[in-house]
């Protein structure tokens, strides 16, 4: 499902690594990865700018972590 306000991705345009097959579903596999990335990109985007307009920025520690499942094709 893609959401109305999300960056949109064209899977043409992505440039693959060298080790995956150069198919449609997985060039709509990376776009949707991307679109992903994109969206929690602009998402702690503005929990940063919360966290400066209330004066808690400097004050904060943020740690991210993901696991790699999302890279790999067919995951929806």
């Amino acid at each position: 499902m893609v959401m109305p306000d999300s960056p949109v991705i064209e899977p043409s345009e992505i440039e693959l690594p060298a080790f995956y097959q150069d198919t449609e579903t997985v060039r709509k596999d990376f776009a949707n990865l991307f679109r992903r990335i994109a969206m929690m990109d602009a998402d702690v985007g503005k929990i940063v700018q919360e966290l400066k307009n209330n004066g808690l920025y400097d004050n904060t520690i943020f740690s991210f972590i993901a696991t790699m499942g999302a890279i790999c094709p067919d995951e929806t």
